[in-house]
């Protein structure tokens, strides 16, 4: 008796995981997603759904495995993803501003007017910085720590610890002091068009000697003109004194 109860709640057990984890799929794949899978307004838009929660994308690894590739619902997320030719790449989950693999990332709302763009493409003041700058980059989207949802760690590194600085992120005030990058500044994440004296002063100070801004040319004229104006960003803020 107790050997059929055993193989009764088994089947039970059984039928319960598969039910769970039932998609209702169309011929198409129109109506991928039940309401089980994920709720209003996406319940067709797995897609959709992830890029809105990021961080729901652990919940698949309840049926479909840690390695999402197939686990109790015997459903591999990766076979399906390479079948339609989707790639696990950076890109494919973070984006960039035009679509094209080979542009620098951008954050997955590929907002023009995310700082990260700024970051990684440049500004018209400075030159581009790499993603390592600011966050450990994982060795492979399935490492520990990498899909556990925004926002992502900060990790300084690189340019940002040059000439032996210490850099600080605030979460809560969601800015960043003692960076190479910004000097003396304390840029808040959201903040718009910072010029020469939020990152240093003008002069910056210590033993540069004493000039206006439109004398800076004088000394850096690969980088500025004779009205202030940087000319080279990428030979500004970029770990070397450019004369």
């Amino acid at each position: 008796m107790k050997i059929k109860t055993i193989i009764i709640l088994s089947l039970l057990a059984a039928t319960w995981l598969i039910w769970s984890c039932e998609t209702t799929l169309d011929e198409d794949w129109s109506g991928f997603g039940s309401t089980v899978h994920f709720p209003a307004p996406y319940e067709g838009d797995h897609v959709g759904y992830l890029n809105a929660d990021p961080a729901a994308l652990t919940g698949c690894q309840s049926c479909h495995g840690a390695d999402y590739d197939g686990g109790t619902s015997g459903v591999s997320c990766l076979a399906c993803h390479e079948s339609n030719g989707v790639s696990f790449d950076c890109n494919q989950c973070h984006g960039n501003a035009s679509g094209d693999p080979d542009d620098p990332l951008n954050w997955v709302s590929q907002d023009d007017e995310d700082p990260h763009l700024t970051h990684l493409t440049g500004g018209d003041n400075s030159k581009s910085v790499d993603c390592n700058t600011c966050h450990e980059i994982p060795e492979s989207w399935l490492s520990a720590g990498h899909l556990d949802g925004p926002p992502a760690e900060i990790a300084f590194s690189g340019l940002a610890q040059w000439r032996d600085t210490h850099p600080l992120w605030d979460t809560d005030e969601e800015s960043c002091s003692s960076t190479y990058c910004h000097g003396e500044g304390t840029p808040e994440w959201e903040e718009d068009d910072l010029d020469c004296d939020s990152c240093h002063g003008l002069p910056p100070g210590g033993l540069h000697p004493e000039a206006a801004i439109n004398e800076c040319y004088e000394c850096h004229d690969q980088v500025m003109d004779e009205t202030g104006t940087i000319i080279n960003p990428v030979l500004h803020l970029n770990g070397t004194i450019n004369e």
